[in-house]
Order: structure tokens, then C-alpha cells, then sequence
């Protein structure tokens, strides 16, 4: 064997050995008496020491063979040795010493952690753009340090695994990679025979860099082997990869060898800036450089100006820099100090006539060696052809070349193109959905960077890595990167932008974009220009060291020493000297051609990964036009390329300028022809919007039908053979001819309307209309920008969707601009604006008569700047979720007539003091935060048509003045906070020109006055809600011959209608509930218009006539009878098929559910609960789920088993809410529930059901609300296959069953709505909203639960989620309390009493922070009551009796105001709430009144406190058993007549 010992000693010495410190013994690893011959006879092995930090850092080994074979030990490495790293250990050079039988090898290094540099990010002194995390470890030494990791477990570093590479990405890299390597070999090996080693000869040798090649070492392989998965390396060799040992032939040296050298490839690559002054001067702080004046004169270069002096060249724009002075003298003394030996470098270009540019001098600069604020020490050089001064001026270029390949490299590249994109990775995959649009643009383009930037983080970029050692910074590259990151702004980065601060370009509004180049023959900008792309020119030219050598070894030879005599006799030689080595040479390479290599599945520009990345056939369609734009692009750029005019294209190397670029827009030329290409940009179809909200949601289902409008496809009538100017839609100036106007409104248009349309190529338009077409969902295209001339822009309802782009901001012509959007059915709007792009627009648009941006997201206060706009006339926010404070004088605008804000829900505002000089005619805020009272003076708006107030919350009296304004058509006051004794004036009878009156909820009292029939226009009328009293003559009515709706519901009104002597309107809504009817009303016998009839709460008696069942209507699509005295059995007509809403709940009907209730097969809505029906559930009803989202059957006389729910599968399953509970049913619960994916709320509580836990409910992933209480389900509620816990239940109900068995501690773990931190200043509403493609008139059902507050019942039409509950009590529980019960931190009811759980109570209970109450009484509790619990600062029941808790009573926080009642039955407690006192206590006995705590197995009835949901009440949540109040079904009304509200708006 062969054995180790490691020491640890100070130095290399014998003499120390004895005092130091002696490792364990380790042993050669794999160790044979066989061992291969590899290449040239080396082996390697591994040995694993066994090392006790505290000993030391070793400093030396022992090594002992007791083999009889000799080996030749020539170096060991160590591995991650604590605190240092890697060391080294080397024994060929003698650092060894033979002891008897031993040998001992001294460590060559002993010193601290090598490549130590100033941490990067995180700092002001040196910043860094943020990147992702690396899973390395810290170092020992400074834990703010990353460790190193071994070169092939760098492949392996972490990247979120959505971001690393795949297969062939990968299997590419490392075959290019081990190319490199391979390649990095061979000339290290032959230079070892070379007469120079090391060092290239000649420009020839160089050239011999791209022939030949070396098999890779078996060891390397083996390596890899080790450390990569197989499927990888399998993939190296696969049969399409390159040849492993050949670098390619760089472009510029293709076609021939020394073009390179000349000056003008050298201009070409170098163009950077325009030289702003003469001299160029230095921006270097004075006192710390010193004078940094350039020392070139006139002299130096006027002869080469085409006879012109410097100050002409300036003044024309002739003279250009390349000035990488001030960015590297700071660090060059540093630099210098390394292998490396540069410059600060200055270079003047003149720009010649033909376009194309070349250098005149170059500048080269030193530190003063005694000191920087003596400024520097420079030399001029200037072009030369031959000799010495041939061979200087090719060395200065190089030097150029060395700090412009260098620059780039590290900063414009690396930096500017990696490193600063990662933080954008790093947001886009944190903040947008992967299906987000924005996502899908840009996860293309971000593709692989992050693994491509935590590789290079590793072993390119790192602290002694490739770039280092071949780039002329060296160690200080990163450091240097993170001063220019400093002054890194990202708005810079646009092209233009970029081009006006280096002086390439000036501002030109008559030229295209915008920009007047400077040098027009410029691709880079040319081409750039029009897709703003920061491009990468130098690729093509950095494969061949000489031309772009990226690292220099020595200085300038001065004249006199030995360099200076190689330059004479061998130029060549000595240029390559000073420049990259052999070695660097071909790591640099390799280094350019891994950076640059693509990989075989690499993703292109036009191009996706997938063909099903998207499913959309018009974006599909698209994409498939792009790709083939994209190629005749390509066509153009060869074309160009090959203009000989255009000499910077190509250039003396002949590298043609070949990246893709979109060729510039053409100019118009022919507006007939522009337009035809617009015609043929989309498709005629008629849209439908039926998808979408036209309105906001509060105003009910409001889409926007076309039907209103006339509409037709426009463009299809326009032929070529006629002037454009008579086509339709088309508008011309008549004396110009230039078309001016396009209004291609309600025109049909389908498709995406593309940022290269024809119609960005009409300058000349000032009006464009093209509302209420279908865009497809495409952007807005930021090219409306560029028509600058437009006064009129109208975009809305036209299927745009995304950002509106921040051009728009820059038509500051406009006067009217709408581009009001659709919104989805979850609210969501289509299209948003950011803040800023808000604020532009109405601070640059200061002659705005009209903004419409009706429903686009703006999610922002309004900008002070608003109160600039003067000139509006119409100002229409609705929908656009601002808030904040809306400015009060913008009422005073003096010609502003539309003000309409509704459903911003968090804007407040104020009405100001009117003027009478105001020319409001509409103002709207329904639903927004406006407050305090109306002021008397809002008669002075003479002028005022339509005022909606509609669920603000304005204070005080309804003002007098309001009757007087009669010019009102619309006024709408419901549902506001007004106080005092209102009544209907007379005055009212002013308003002769109302066709809409809703005063819902507006504490109106009295009497409705007789000057109401003086409406003779009116149409509806909403007095719901209210205080009215008297008696009220229906045929009254007769007189508003226009009326359609009436809602007269929930006063104390007594409606008769026994003489009714005139013919009564047809009425589309009628709400007559607690109207106190006797009757059905017998008018309703010709009311075959009827859409909604509300009977409820009123006392008609009996049987429901046949004569109602057999009126004519089709219409009808909602019914309520509910809480009335009729009986006998239910006979509906089968005709009635457009019902949606029937509710006849709370009657004493009998019989079976009749079956032509199974025609009504749009029926949404169903409730028969609180009736006698009996028999068996139909089976037909449970095939109703199609539609059906509410099905009510509660307490009634069902029997038998629960029908098949669903048998349509859960694709064309509407069920919501369904409750059969307080019946007689039996059998199991049906798994075809399953198919109801959409199932809210599940109640089949009271019944006698007999069957195990469903399991399979857990699937159902809506369920919020489910309760099984007092039936006979038996058995365990858990399993180890079956149990996954319920993810969005809020409350859960099992009690009074037969479940046993006992439950793990992990059996919460999964109940995630439980789980998640409360908010209690948000009331959530567990929303069971409508199916919006139905019927308008379809509803939604809010489930009712009931609230105690102070002791009285009140109903509530929905359940707040915020309540959560677990009910478990009256089982067979055993077992221990699971302790991660804990883990429910919105849980407010627990009750798990009556049961025989034992154990201690949890600790863990002391986490429910939002617990309200707790019973655990009546089990086998044992130990102490957890002091945890008083944590539990809104516990407002306890109850712990009857168990065998001992121990003191908690005394702190709520545990101190409970009472004998919550502990009796306890004999071992002790503490104030008992008789019996504890031990060592003195504080004083506080007894408290009992108070009986029952519960009863006939309803959920809970006496529960409920703290501070949002406005701070004590109230009582009880759940489960209703009692029901006289406006019980009333709450679908306001929704219906919302829906009037929006129709009735739709017209106005």
C-alpha cells in the first residue's frame, strides 16, 4: 500500500517537521500493481484525508510505498482545503527530503486565499446588476465570499431548472468546450520543441492554428465520465457534431490574410463617436490625475484632412474618437503591475467623402511614473506604410485593438449584454404568468442566459478565469466593469438615445426616425435604426489574435534597446510578441468561439421552440408571414451588401454586414395604394362582443351588441379604378388631395392591426376612427406616434389588448382621444396604461377636449396636471380603478358638459359649489367613494340631462333644488347615506322629460305624490327599499303609456288593483313584493311581455291560479313567489323555456316535484325550499346541471336516495351551490358529484344518510362550504391512500355522526385557505355569480347564512369567507389532538366536543390567533391547559368541561374572563374561574355567573363572536340553520335592476 500523513508546519524545513502536527493516515485510492499507461506513462489518483481543522492549514506530507513497484511522484493537489482553497504540492523540483523509508513533500504555496477581490453588488462603491443565486457555499475566511468550485462541477452550478440548459444546449457546449481545451494542448505541446516556445514566429505560424488537431487525453474523458450524466455525454458524440480539433477559419482573414492590417478595416471596426473639441481633454478629476490634455496637435493630423484645417473637420463633422483614455488610466498602473503591459488610448478618424473613415493619429498614455496628479506621459503616432514608423503605427493599432477587444469583451458585452439582462430574467419569471403575453415575448430572447451566465460567472469571468487571462485588465476586469456600471442608465440604452450622446446623430424631425446621421453609410445605425437592437459587430472579427489581439505583453520598444532591433529586421515577429502568446492566443480563441457558438436546438429571431406554443390560428398565421418578411429582409441586406456605393458594408476584408435587419419603411408615395394594402391586411367579418362587458359588472350582464349600430364592412367597396378620395370612410383634403381622415368605425375589420401597416405610411391624417372592430387582441402599435399631425384618435371597443404604448403620448396635436376597452367576465381589462405613460399623456396633450379611456387599467391616482386641461368638453373614466382624491376643479371647468367616473370603487371626491355659469350635462359616479352631501347649489346645472349617484356615499337631505332641474332625462339617487325625513315632492312633476327615476333606498317617506303621472315620458321607476306608505291605485299606472319597469318592493305601501279601468303598458319588470297583495293581480292576464315578476312577501292565499300558468310568455325569465300562504301541489308550464330564476320558497306546497320543470332547460336558478314537497328527487333534475348553478330543496319531505347530479361530465357542469339538507333521504352521497367541478357549497346536513367519508370530495377543488351534520355517516374521516386534505374549504361540518377513529398529527397539513394569514379589514364574498353567455337577465345567488348582532337574527345573502370553521363534535374521535391544527391560521370556530380524544391539548392551539371560539368539552382530555392560549386575543367562547385537564387555570389575556361553566367537570383544575383555589397563589377569587352553553342537533347554531370584520361590531356568525326575515330572496332585485340601469344607459 501506499500511505499518507498530512502536517501542518509554518514553512518549508526540515527542521520544523518535528514541532508540527501529524494528520491521520490516508491511502492511495485504486491502487493495482498494473498501472495503465495513459499518455506518456502518467497516472492520477485520488486520496481522501481525514483533517481536523483546528490542527492547522498543512504545510507538508509524508508519503511511504511499501509496494516493491517504483512510481515517479511529480505533483499533488489538494482540494478544498479549509480556509485556503486549492494547494499544491510540488515534488519534482527537489521540495522533498528521504527519511529512512519516507518522503516528505512540502506545500509549493502556504500562503492565504489567492484571487481575492472587492465583492461586487450590493454597494455604492461598487454596484452590480443583481443576479440569481449559485447554491455555492461562503468561505471560511469571509462569508460574504462564494467558494470555488472544481472546473467540472462548474458545469453542474445551480440555475433554477426552468432556465438551465437542455440536452443539446448542453451536450454542445461542453463538445465545443472540450475542443478548446483539446486545442489548448497541442500548442503547448509543440512549443516545448518550438525554438521560441510559446511565442508565435510569424503571421504564417499564427495561420497554423486552424489546421490539424490532437486526440483528447483518456483521463480528461474519464473525467467527464465522473462528473457528467450519460445521457449528456452521449450526446457529445453524436453524429452531427463538429470535428472536435479544428477552430474555423475567421472571416476576416477568408478572403485575404492581411487586409486586417490596413487602415481602413481598422476605421471600419473602430468607429465609436464624433469628436466634440480639439484637443481632446480629459474629464478626470484634476486634482487626483493631474493634466490629461491629449498631446495631439494640428500638426500631427491636418496634412491628413483632404485639405481641410481641424477646426473645418470639426465644424463639418468630420473628425471622430475612439476614446478609451479616462476609462483606463485610473486602473492602467495597477494593470501594468500584472502580465499585462498597455495604454490608455486616444484615436482620431476623419471621415472622407466617399463615407468610409480613417485613422489619422493615435495617442498613447502612461502614468507618470512619479505620481498621478503629474498626469500622464503620452506618445503620438500617425499612419505610415513602411519601416519603423510602418511597423509603430501597426503596433499602436494593435494597442487599440488590445483596449477596444478588452472593452468590448468585458463591457459591451458582458456587461451590457449579459449581465445586465439577468435582473430583467430574473422579474419576467418571478412577477408574469407564464401564459402572460409579455411572457411569451420575451422568454424567447431570454432563453439560456442565466445558465450561460452562471457558467461564466465560473470559469470565464472568475477571479483568475479565462477573461482574465486574456483581456488586458486582467484581475481587475470586474472591478473596472463595476465603475462603467455605475453610470449605466437603462433609458440610454434605446439606439437613437445612444447615437445623439456620442454624437453619431443629431435631432432631425424632417428626417426618418427622427435622426440625422452624421455618417450616413453607418449600418449599424442604418439598419439598427428600425428595430432598435443593440448589436454585436465584432464577432466576425475576433477569431484571428493578430487583427483583434486582446492582451499585450510588453511596451513599445524605445529606440536603442534590443526590441527596438527585432522591430527592424522582423516586424512581423515582433508584433506578435508584444501581443497574445501562443497559449493566450488559443484560449482567446477558444474562449470567442464558445462565447459565440450556437447550439444545434438554438432559437432564432422568427422562430419558436415548439410548434404548439401558442393555439391561436390568427397568431400562428402571423408568425408564419414574420418568418418570411424575415427572409426577404435577408434578400435586401445582400442586396445592399453588395452595392459597391456602400463601402462600409463590407469593407476591405470583405466581411459582409449580414445580420438580420428589417429594411427601412419605404416613404408614401402612393396613398391609393397604401390604402388598398390596409384593405388587404385583415378580413370582413361581422364582430361578436358578446364575451365581453361593454359597461362595468355592477350595471348586470351589459355587453355590447352591434345590432344597435349601423355597421357594414366599409373597405370591401373600395376599388383601385377610384379615386380614394370618394371611398367610404375616406376623407381628403380638397385642395392637397392628401387623405386626411379615415373613419372606418363598425367597419368589420378582423385581424391584427401590425406595427408595419400601411396605414402608418399616411402622414398626413389628422382623424382616425376604427372603434368597434376586432383587432384580434393585438397591441396598439406604438407607430401611432409617428402621426404627428392627428387631432382625433379613436380606438375603443376594438379588441386591443396590452399596454398602450407611450408613443400615444407624443401626438400632442390630439383634441379627442378615446380608447376605451371591453373588460373580460372576471373584471380584468383588456387594455392598462402605466402611471407614467398616464401622467405624459395628460401633461403633453394640453389641448384635450375629449379623453375617453373608459375601463382601461390605470391603477393610479390622477395626475395634478389633469386640472391643466381646461378645454375639456368630456372626461370618461369609468372602470379604470383609480383612486385617490378626484380634483374639485375640474367641476369648474367652464366648458366641460361629461363627466363620467363610475365603478372606480376607491375614488373620493366631493361635489363642489356649482357655478351657474357650468355646462354639465351628464355626470356619473356610480359605485366610487364620493362622499358628503349634495349641495343646493346643483340647480344652477340647468343644462343637467343625466345624473347618476347610484351606491355613493353622499350624506344629509336629498336637495329641493334637484325638482327643478328639467332638463334631467336620467336620475338616479339609490343606494347613498342620506339621512332625515324625505319625501317625494310635488315639484317632482317638473321633470317632464324623465324616462328613467331610481330612488332605491333613499329614505323616502310619505306618500308617492299625483304629480308623478305628470312623467309622462318616464319609462322605469325604482322606489324599492324605501319607507313609502298609502295606498297605491295599480291602474294609476295607466297613465305613463311608456312605462316598462316599476319597483315598488320592500315599503309599507298597500298596492290594490281590483279597479283598473285603462289599459296598463306592457311591462318588462315588475317588483310588487311586500306590496301587501291578497291576490294574483288579474292586469297580469295580459302581460305577455313580462321578463321579471317579483310576488314575494306579500299574503296571497291558496292554490296559484290556473289562469297564471297559462299566460303567453316566452319572455319570462324570473319568478319569485317566495314566502306567501299558497299550498297544493306545483304545475309549471313547459312552455315557459326562457325562465333562468324561480324561487317559491317558504310556502306550504305539497306533491312531487312536477316534470315539466325539466323543459326549463335554461334554468339557472331553482329554490323550493321550506315548502311539504315529498316523494323522491326526480332523476331528470340532476341532468338539469348543465345550467343549473343553485339547487335548493332544502327542509322538505324528500325520501329515498340522492339522484346521479351530473352525468354531462364536469365540462358542462354549472352546479355551484346545491342543498338538500333537512330532509328524510337516505342511502350514499352520489360520486357522480364529482362531475360538479365547479361546487361551492355542498349542504346535506340533517338528513339520514348512511355511508363512510367521501374521499373523493377532496377533488373538488372550489369547495369552500361543506357540511354533513347530523346523518349517519360512520367510519374514518382518514386514510393513508385516500386523504389529501381539502385545499379551499372554509367551513366543514361533521357533527352528530358515527366517525371514529383517530387522526395523525399531519392531518391539517394540506388545508391551505385555512392556512393562509386572515386579513380582517377584508370581507371576501364567496362569489356564485352568473353564467354570462345566457340570458340577460339571469342572476346571481349569493348563499344565505345568518348574523347575530346584540342578540337579533339578520339574514345575509352571502357567505363571507372570512369566516372559517371546523365542526367535528358528537362522533367517536379518539385518539390525540392533531397538532397541526395549528397550522389553520384563520380558523375562528373549532368545536370538537363530545367525542374521546385524548392526550394533551396541543400547544399548538396557541397559533390560531384568529380563534373566536373553542369547545373541547366532554372527551378524555388530559394535563394542562397550554399557556399558550392565552395568545388568543379574540377568544370569545371557551368550553373545556368535562374532561381530565389538571393544573392551574391560564389567568392572562381572554383565559381570565371565562366563566365556572367553560372548566366544570375538571376536578384537578384549580385557579380563580373554581371553587378551587391553587397552590401559592394570592390572587383574589373572582367567581362569574354560569351561562349555559348548548347546541342542538337541530341546527348550525353556534353562539359564535365575530370581532371587528371591518367595521369593528360584535357580531354572531351562525351558519346552517336560517332564520329567514321577510327579505330573504330580495337581494336578485337590485341586480335586475341594474340591468334596466344598463340597458336603459345602452340607449342614452
Amino acid at each position: 500500500m501506499v500511505q499518507w500523513y498530512l502536517f501542518a508546519v509554518p514553512r518549508c524545513t526540515i527542521f520544523v517537521v518535528l514541532n508540527g502536527k501529524l494528520g491521520k493516515p490516508a491511502y492511495l485510492e485504486n491502487w493495482n500493481t498494473t498501472i495503465p499507461s495513459l499518455t506518456a506513462g502518467e497516472s492520477a489518483f485520488n486520496v481522501t484525508f481525514d483533517w481536523d481543522k483546528n490542527i492547522g492549514v498543512p504545510g507538508a506530507f509524508i508519503i511511504r510505498n511499501e509496494y516493491h513497484i517504483e512510481f515517479y511522484l511529480k505533483t499533488v493537489t489538494h482540494e478544498d482545503v479549509p480556509g485556503q482553497g486549492q494547494m499544491h504540492f510540488c515534488a519534482i523540483h527537489g521540495c522533498a527530503r528521504q527519511i529512512n523509508t519516507k518522503r516528505i513533500v512540502f506545500s509549493s504555496l502556504t500562503r492565504g486565499p489567492k484571487h481575492v477581490g472587492p465583492i461586487l453588488g450590493g454597494s455604492s462603491e461598487y454596484p452590480y446588476p443583481r443576479r440569481g443565486r449559485t447554491g455555492r457555499p461562503p468561505t471560511n475566511t469571509d462569508p460574504n465570499s462564494e467558494r470555488r468550485l472544481m472546473l467540472l462541477m462548474s458545469l453542474n452550478i445551480y440555475v433554477p431548472r426552468d432556465e438551465r440548459f437542455g440536452h443539446l444546449k448542453m451536450s454542445d457546449f461542453l463538445a465545443y468546450a472540450l475542443k478548446s481545451i483539446g486545442q489548448f494542448l497541442k500548442p503547448e505541446l509543440e512549443a516545448v520543441f518550438d525554438k521560441t516556445p510559446n511565442e508565435f514566429d510569424s503571421f504564417e505560424d499564427a495561420l497554423k492554428l486552424y489546421e490539424g488537431g490532437i486526440e483528447l487525453p483518456v483521463s480528461l474523458l474519464e473525467n467527464i465520465r465522473e462528473n457528467i450524466p450519460g445521457e449528456i455525454l452521449r450526446e457529445i458524440f453524436r453524429t452531427d457534431a463538429e470535428r472536435l480539433l479544428k477552430f474555423p477559419v475567421p472571416q476576416v482573414i477568408k478572403e485575404h490574410t492581411s487586409a486586417w492590417k490596413t487602415d481602413e478595416e481598422f476605421a471600419k471596426e473602430m468607429l465609436a463617436g464624433i469628436n466634440p473639441e480639439f484637443p481632446p481633454a480629459s474629464k478626470l478629476e484634476h486634482k487626483v490625475y493631474g493634466d490629461h490634455t491629449s498631446k495631439i496637435s494640428k500638426e500631427h493630423i491636418e496634412h491628413n484632412l483632404s485639405g481641410l484645417s481641424v477646426n473645418e473637420a470639426i465644424k463639418n463633422n468630420k473628425l471622430f474618437i475612439l476614446d478609451h483614455h479616462d476609462t483606463l488610466m485610473p486602473y492602467l498602473r495597477r494593470i501594468n503591475t500584472t502580465h499585462t503591459r498597455t495604454y490608455a488610448s486616444r484615436t482620431l478618424l476623419f471621415l472622407k467623402d466617399d463615407g468610409t473613415l480613417k485613422p489619422v493619429a493615435i495617442e498613447l498614455s502612461l502614468p507618470n511614473p512619479h505620481g498621478d496628479p503629474l498626469g500622464c506621459i503620452s506618445k503620438v503616432y500617425t499612419p505610415a506604410n513602411q519601416g519603423v514608423k510602418g511597423s509603430f503605427w501597426l503596433l499602436a493599432k494593435g494597442y487599440v485593438a488590445v483596449n477596444d477587444s478588452g472593452y468590448h469583451q468585458l463591457i459591451s458585452h458582458w456587461l451590457k449584454a449579459h449581465a445586465v439582462i439577468e435582473p430583467f430574467v430574473i422579474a419576467t419569471n418571478r412577477q408574469l404568468s407564464v401564459i402572460h403575453r409579455i411572457y411569451k415575448l420575451l422568454h424567447p430572447h431570454f432563453r439560456d442566459t442565466m445558465n450561460i451566465n452562471a457558467v461564466g460567472r465560473q470559469i470565464l469571468i472568475n477571479a483568475g478565469g479565462a477573461l482574465e487571462s486574456t483581456v488586458f485588465p486582467a484581475k481587475y476586469s470586474l472591478e473596472m466593469s463595476s465603475k462603467v456600471y455605475k453610470n449605466w442608465v437603462f433609458p440610454d440604452q434605446a439606439l437613437p438615445v445612444d447615437l445623439i450622446k456620442r454624437g453619431m446623430a443629431v435631432q432631425d424631425a424632417n428626417s426618418p426616425h427622427g435622426l440625422r446621421l452624421l455618417i450616413e453609410d453607418y449600418p449599424y445605425a442604418v439598419d439598427g435604426l428600425e428595430i432598435w437592437s443593440a448589436i454585436n459587430t465584432w464577432y466576425p472579427y475576433g477569431g484571428y489574435p493578430p487583427s483583434r489581439p486582446s492582451i499585450s505583453h510588453r511596451f513599445i520598444p524605445e529606440e536603442g534597446n534590443p526590441e527596438y532591433e527585432e522591430l527592424k529586421t522582423n516586424p512581423e515577429k515582433a508584433y506578435l510578441k508584444s501581443f497574445n502568446s501562443q497559449l493566450l492566443s488559443v484560449l482567446g480563441i477558444a474562449l470567442v468561439e464558445i462565447l459565440s457558438r450556437h447550439s444545434t436546438d438554438e432559437i432564432y429571431i422568427g422562430q419558436r421552440d415548439t410548434r404548439e406554443w401558442t393555439e391561436d390560428a390568427e397568431v400562428l398565421k402571423a408568425f408564419k408571414k414574420f418568418e418570411k418578411q424575415l427572409k426577404e429582409i435577408e434578400e435586401t441586406i445582400t442586396r445592399m451588401n453588395k452595392d459597391e456605393k456602400l463601402k462600409n458594408r463590407v469593407g476591405p476584408a470583405k466581411v459582409p454586414y449580414t445580420l438580420l435587419y428589417p429594411s427601412s419603411e419605404a416613404g408614401l408615395t402612393d396613398q391609393s395604394t397604401a390604402l388598398l394594402q390596409l384593405k388587404r391586411e385583415f378580413a370582413f367579418v361581422k364582430p361578436d362582443f358578446s364575451g365581453y362587458y361593454y359597461i362595468c359588472l355592477i350595471y348586470g350582464y351589459s355587453s355590447y351588441y352591434a345590432d344597435i349600430y349601423e355597421s357594414y364592412p366599409k373597405m370591401r367597396f373600395w376599388k383601385e379604378e377610384n379615386d380614394c378620395c370618394s371611398w367610404d370612410g375616406v376623407t381628403c383634403n380638397m385642395k392637397t388631395g392628401r387623405v386626411v381622415a379615415l373613419d372606418l368605425a363598425h367597419s368589420w375589420l378582423q385581424g391584427p392591426l401590425r406595427s408595419n401597416s400601411s396605414l402608418f405610411k399616411l402622414h398626413g391624417l389628422r382623424r382616425i376612427n376604427m372603434a368597434y372592430n376586432n383587432f384580434s387582441f393585438s397591441l396598439i402599435p406604438s407607430e401611432f406616434g409617428r402621426l404627428s399631425r392627428l387631432t382625433h384618435l379613436n380606438l375603443s371597443f376594438s379588441m386591443f389588448s396590452g399596454r398602450i404604448p407611450s408613443e400615444i403620448s407624443f401626438l400632442t396635436n390630439l383634441v379627442s382621444l378615446s380608447l376605451s376597452s371591453f373588460k373580460n367576465y372576471d373584471e380584468t381589462s383588456l387594455l392598462h396604461i402605466r402611471k407614467v405613460d398616464f401622467a405624459n399623456l395628460i401633461q403633453n396633450m394640453t389641448n384635450l377636449s375629449a379623453l375617453h379611456l373608459h375601463q382601461v387599467d390605470i391603477s393610479s391616482s390622477l395626475p395634478e396636471s389633469l386640472a391643466n386641461l381646461s378645454s375639456l368638453t368630456s372626461l370618461v373614466l369609468g372602470g379604470c380603478d383609480l383612486h385617490g382624491k378626484f380634483p374639485d376643479n375640474i367641476f369648474q371647468f367652464p366648458k366641460l358638459e361629461v363627466i363620467y367616473l363610475p365603478c372606480n370603487y376607491f375614488l373620493t371626491g366631493f361635489l363642489p359649489q356649482f357655478q351657474l355659469s357650468s355646462s354639465l350635462k351628464r355626470l356619473t359616479l356610480d359605485y366610487t367613494n364620493f362622499s358628503g352631501i349634495v349641495p343646493n347649489s346643483i340647480g344652477y346645472l340647468k343644462s343637467m340631462s343625466h345624473l347618476a349617484l347610484w351606491n355613493c356615499h353622499f350624506v344629509g337631505t336629498i336637495p329641493s333644488s334637484i325638482w327643478n332641474l328639467s332638463e334631467l332625462t336620467f336620475l338616479d339617487l339609490s343606494q347613498n347615506r342620506f339621512t332625515g325625513y324625505h319625501q317625494l315632492p310635488s315639484t317632482l312633476g317638473n321633470l317632464a322629460k324623465l324616462t328613467v327615476l331610481w330612488l332605491e333606498s333613499s329614505q323616502l317617506n310619505g306618500e308617492i305624490p299625483f304629480s308623478l303621472g305628470n312623467l309622462t315620458q318616464l319609462e322605469f321607476l325604482g322606489l324599492s327599499n324605501n319607507n313609502l306608505s298609502g295606498i297605491i291605485e295599480f291602474g294609476y299606472f295607466s297613465r305613463l303609456r311608456y312605462l316598462q319597469g316599476i319597483t315598488l318592493s320592500s315599503n309599507s305601501l298597500s298596492v290594490t288593483t281590483t279597479n283598473i279601468n285603462s289599459e296598463l303598458p306592457k311591462f318588462a319588470i315588475l317588483f310588487l313584493a311586500s306590496c301587501n297583495l291578497s291576490e294574483f293581480p288579474e292586469f297580469l292576464k295580459t302581460q305577455d311581455q313580462l321578463r321579471a315578476l317579483d310576488l314575494s312577501f306579500n299574503r296571497i292565499k291558496g292554490e296559484i291560479p290556473k289562469w297564471f300558468w297559462g299566460i303567453r310568455n316566452n319572455k319570462l325569465g324570473l319568478l319569485d313567489l317566495s314566502w306567501n300562504e299558497l299550498h297544493g301541489s306545483l304545475t309549471v308550464p313547459p312552455l315557459w323555456t326562457s325562465m333562468s330564476y324561480f324561487c317559491i320558497s317558504g310556502n306550504n306546497l305539497t306533491g312531487r316535484i312536477h316534470p315539466s320543470l325539466r323543459k326549463w332547460t335554461r334554468l339557472k336558478f331553482l329554490d323550493l325550499s321550506k315548502n311539504h314537497f315529498g316523494g323522491t328527487i326526480p332523476q331528470w333534475l340532476g341532468r338539469l346541471t348543465g345550467s343549473l348553478e343553485f339547487l335548493n330543496l332544502k327542509a322538505n319531505n324528500f325520501q329515498g336516495s340522492i339522484p346521479p347530479i351530473s352525468t354531462n361530465g364536469s365540462m358542462h357542469n354549472m352546479m355551484r351551490i346545491l342543498d338538500l339538507s333537512h330532509n328524510q333521504l337516505q342511502g350514499k352521497v352520489p360520486q357522480s358529484l364529482i362531475n360538479c367541478s365547479k361546487l361551492q357549497v355542498l349542504n346535506l346536513g340533517h338528513n339520514q344518510i348512511s355511508d363512510t367519508f367521501p374521499f373523493w370530495l377532496q377533488n373538488l377543488s372550489e369547495l369552500q362550504i361543506l357540511v354533513l351534520r347530523s346523518n349517519n355517516f360512520f367510519g374514518p374521516i382518514w386514510h393513508p391512500l385516500k386523504y389529501l386534505g381539502f385545499v379551499n374549504l372554509s367551513i366543514i361540518d361533521l357533527s352528530f355522526n358515527h366517525f371514529s377513529g383517530s387522526l395523525p398529527s399531519e392531518y391539517f397539513r394540506n388545508w391551505d385557505y385555512m392556512s393562509k394569514a386572515p386579513d380582517r379589514n377584508k370581507s371576501d364574498l364567496i362569489s356564485f355569480g352568473e353564467s354570462q353567455e345566457e340570458s340577460n337577465y339571469s342572476v346571481a345567488y349569493m348563499y344565505s347564512t345568518s348574523m347575530m348582532s346584540k342578540g337579533l337574527d339578520m339574514e345575509l345573502m352571502k357567505a363571507l369567507t372570512i369566516f372559517t370553521s371546523i365542526d367535528l363534535s358528537n362522533n367517536k374521535f379518539d385518539g390525540e389532538i392533531p397538532s397541526s391544527i395549528g397550522d389553520l391560521r384563520s380558523l375562528i370556530v373549532l368545536n370538537l366536543s363530545s367525542n374521546s380524544f385524548t392526550g394533551t391539548i396541543p400547544s399548538s392551539l396557541g397559533n390560531l390567533t384568529e380563534l373566536e371560539s373553542l369547545d373541547l368539552s366532554k372527551n378524555k382530555l388530559i394535563g394542562g391547559i397550554p399557556q399558550q392560549l392565552e395568545n388568543l386575543k379574540f377568544l370569545e367562547y371557551l368550553n373545556m368541561s368535562q374532561n381530565q385537564l389538571t393544573g392551574p387555570i391560564p389567568q392572562g389575556g381572554q383565559m381570565e374572563t371565562f366563566s365556572y361553566s367553560s372548566f366544570e367537570g375538571n376536578p384537578g383544575l384549580c385557579g380563580l374561574q373554581l371553587s378551587k383555589k391553587c397552590e401559592n397563589t394570592d390572587a383574589p377569587f373572582s367567581f362569574h355567573s354560569k351561562e349555559e352553553e348548548s347546541e342542538s342537533e337541530n341546527g348550525f347554531t353556534w353562539k359564535v363572536v365575530v370581532l371587528g370584520y371591518g367595521c369593528g361590531l360584535v357580531v354572531g356568525l351562525i351558519f346552517g340553520h336560517v332564520t329567514l326575515s321577510r327579505r330573504s330572496c330580495w337581494f336578485w332585485r337590485s341586480f335586475v335592476g341594474r340591468y334596466i340601469y344598463a340597458c336603459i344607459y345602452a340607449y342614452l
